[in-house]
């Protein structure tokens, strides 16, 4: 997990999601580090993703009703939090893990494959835990 942000200004935090891809066994694609630079994020900058997919939250829109950002979890999650988060594909044709505030105290995760329920949680959590360091 990635995050694009920039403290003390006001700004829109983006995620970038890296997870190795499925065999056709169902077996996640190992991607092994034989040096301090050849992990997941440096396949992904030197654009080899043929052993990855690549995932990156939706950009929120601007509601003038709300006068806040917005997005659509289908019915989902219905309150506003800055720790809510989709993740979609790169062509955005499909939304993969959502979390999302339902009510106070109060939220819900929804995956879908080839995430698992144990990284999606993991997201979720950094989700959480970036706004905590944030404030």
């Amino acid at each position: 997990m990635k995050y694009d942000f920039a403290l003390f200004k006001k700004r829109l935090r983006k995620i970038a999601v890296i997870i190795p891809k499925i065999d056709e066994e169902g077996q996640r694609i190992r991607c092994i580090q034989r040096t301090k630079t050849s992990n997941l994020v440096e396949i992904y900058k030197n654009h080899n993703i043929t052993d990855i997919f690549v995932y990156n939250s939706k950009t929120p829109e601007w509601s003038e009703k709300l006068e806040a950002h917005v997005l659509d979890f289908k019915g989902k999650a219905r309150l506003p939090s800055v720790k809510n988060f989709i993740l979609e594909d790169d062509e955005g044709k499909k939304d993969y893990v959502m979390f999302g505030k339902i009510k106070e105290n109060v939220y819900g995760l929804f995956v879908s494959w080839p995430f698992s329920l144990y990284q999606a949680f993991a997201l979720s959590i950094g989700s959480i835990s970036f706004k905590i360091v944030c404030e």
